[in-house]
Formats: C-alpha cells, structure tokens, sequence
C-alpha cells in the first residue's frame, strides 16, 4: 500500500474544521509559500525604499510604515500557519492502543512540551541578546562620534 492512499483516509482537525491530511498538508504548505514569496517582495521593497525616496516626507514614511504592516501582516500569518503544523503533527500520532504506549504518550508530550519551550526561549534569549549588542554598538559610536551603518 503506498503513502497516499493512507493520507486521503487519515484526518486533522485544523481551524476548527476536520479535514483529510493530505488536504490540510497541501493547503498549509501552499499557504507558506505564498506568504513567503510575499515577504520576499516586501523586505526587497523596504529595503530599496530609501533609495526611492521622493522627498515628499511624511508620505515617503507612511509608504514605508504600510509596507512594514504588510511584511508583518504576512509574518503573523505564517506563524499561524505553523502552529497549525506543530498542532497537526501532534495529531498525526497515532492513538495508544495499551497502557504502556498510553503511559510512554503522556510523559513524551510532557518532555517534548518542555523541550519546544526551553527552544523558544532560547530563541527569544538569542534575539533580544543580538537586539541588545547592537544598541550598545550605535551607543559607543555615537560616543565616539563615528556613524554606524544600520543592520
């Protein structure tokens, strides 16, 4: 029996729907890449928006600020769209069948649940760490009176 034909039969609830697996892989993955391709577009067009400054002020900055909105909006959807992930993937495993599985099952999703955590806030550590070091560094060059480029 070949994968797909045990895909079209499994089922996910996602979005507060139930749909078959391989419905819900291809819409969730499609959805990722289109906003992909859409960050894509918006971090080129931000970051060339200097460049196509018009001198007109305060409309050049709220040209940029709604393509920041935009970049965002698309971010926070794909966030979503991978919490969908990592909820269907959960789902996918498959019921426990005896005591020992169902005992094993339990204790893995709390391990696990501390892992992803302690992973997200190593991410976030890391994040606001670099955020950190790079406003010490415009500090001391302003200090010095040296001009530091923007990262």
């Amino acid at each position: 029996m070949s994968q797909c034909s045990d895909l079209s039969t499994i089922s996910v609830s996602i979005n507060g729907q139930t749909v078959n697996v391989e419905t819900a892989i291809t819409d969730t993955i499609n959805a990722l890449q289109n906003h992909l391709n859409k960050v894509s577009v918006n971090l080129r067009s931000i970051a060339m928006s200097n460049d196509q400054c018009t001198g007109e002020g305060l409309d050049d900055i709220k040209r940029c600020c709604a393509e920041v909105e935009d970049l965002q909006d698309h971010i926070l959807e794909m966030n979503n769209l991978f919490e969908d992930l990592l909820d269907m993937s959960d789902q996918l495993v498959y019921l426990p069948e005896n005591k020992e599985e169902k005992e094993y099952l339990k204790q893995h999703k709390v391990e696990r649940k501390a892992k992803v955590t302690a992973m997200k806030k190593k991410f976030d550590d890391a994040r606001k760490a670099n955020k950190l070091a790079i406003k010490e560094a415009k500090k001391e060059a302003k200090k010095m009176g040296t001009i530091m480029e923007d990262e």
